[in-house]
């Protein structure tokens, strides 16, 4: 009887940390580029354009 409800408490602990686990996941995943901007919010902006092909590249990315 102790047993099962060890594995019974066991099994919510799991469930419950894959559950926190996605939906922290989930909130990153979506809010990602958000904080990339605003982690890079300070930086100077960097940016060139190269006449030749007629491409602006700004932070290494080749920009459309």
């Amino acid at each position: 009887m102790i047993v099962l409800l060890w594995l019974n408490q066991h099994r919510m602990l799991v469930v419950g940390l894959l559950a926190a686990a996605m939906w922290i996941g989930a909130y990153g995943w979506y809010f990602r580029n958000t904080v990339k901007t605003w982690l890079l919010r300070g930086k100077p902006h960097t940016w060139s354009v190269d006449m030749v092909t007629k491409k602006a590249v700004a932070r290494g990315q080749e920009q459309v």
